[in-house]
């Protein structure tokens, strides 16, 4: 499958950490002007840290799963923009066998699926992904949003927001493929 670690894995892990931290910071900034509050920040106890453990394990285990082999395949065969939709659909059916509403996997799992995808590509392996993918699930559930939320569709800000966060995914998408025609042209 050729998941190996690399002497740079952990440093990419953290650059995903940070990352999410920054464009989670953005979405929260975004919906706290919007409608007007602040954000309430559930501290850990002990239980949460055990959480943290575990959203660590699911992270890794949705990302082999998604963006790893699968994905490496799927764009083998069909290329990045085609396998980010498989990709994004298999990931938001797997959320919906969760439990969760079809108005939430479709503005949450579905939409981050094109960003985790994005930086799989960009960074040619999941450690950016697993710590993006790690660090928004960890602030989802420390400020009761997405996930932690699962059967609440979003307010408008946060549609805004999610809508922007695709259309950012897409376009740094294409962004990429120009890149790389550029560097490798045909």
């Amino acid at each position: 499958m050729g998941l190996i670690w690399q002497k740079g894995t952990l440093r990419r892990f953290f650059l995903g950490i940070g990352l999410g931290i920054s464009l989670f910071g953005v979405i929260l900034g975004v919906t706290a002007v919007c409608l007007g509050g602040r954000p309430v920040f559930h501290p850990f106890d002990r239980e949460s840290i055990e959480g943290l453990f575990i959203l660590l394990l699911l992270s890794v285990a949705e990302e082999v799963g998604f963006r790893a082999y699968p994905l490496i395949r799927l764009q083998q065969a069909f290329g990045i923009r085609v396998t980010q939709w498989i990709v994004a659909l298999a990931f938001a059916l797997f959320h919906l066998a969760y439990g969760w509403n079809i108005w939430v996997v479709m503005t949450g799992p579905f939409i981050w699926s094109f960003v985790f995808s994005l930086a799989a590509t960009r960074w040619r392996g999941i450690a950016v992904p697993v710590g993006l993918h790690f660090a928004i699930n960890v602030l989802q559930r420390s400020f009761s949003a997405g996930a932690a939320n699962h059967g609440t569709p979003p307010a408008w800000p946060g549609l805004l927001v999610e809508g922007a966060l695709f259309a950012g995914a897409l376009l740094l998408t294409e962004l990429l493929l120009r890149r790389q025609r550029k560097s490798f042209p045909t």
